[in-house]
């Protein structure tokens, strides 16, 4: 604890606030292959993590269950018509152009069966 306020002091006579300084060190660390983020962390974790809970925004999501192979996935919480995983979706989906294809063609050779009047 008093080599991290001793290194917290140091940066602040350079006349920056804590913010400043984490956001500064995150920049330099994390911008190239650097290893030693232990003491950042360590100093300014708090700052860090607080930044982080302000510019990340986090999504609602819910859990359902698929209606057709069972597998458990996550949606946003707001979507009230996705009830299957993605392969399950597009297998409905074939199947029901194919469906609505077969109809489309039924029709269409029914309509020209019909007596003309």
């Amino acid at each position: 604890h008093y080599v991290a306020s001793g290194i917290r002091q140091e940066f602040a006579a350079l006349g920056y606030s804590e913010e400043t300084v984490a956001d500064m060190l995150v920049h330099y660390l994390y911008g190239g292959s650097r290893r030693s983020k232990q003491l950042l962390w360590f100093c300014y974790g708090q700052h860090i993590a607080n930044r982080l809970r302000e510019n990340v925004a986090v999504k609602n999501t819910k859990a359902i269950r698929c209606q057709d192979c069972g597998q458990w996935l996550e949606v946003d919480s707001k979507d009230n018509t996705t009830n299957r995983c993605v392969p399950c979706y597009l297998t409905y989906r074939k199947k029901y152009k194919a469906e609505r294809e077969r109809l489309r063609r039924e029709k269409k050779r029914m309509e020209a069966m019909a007596p003309q009047i």
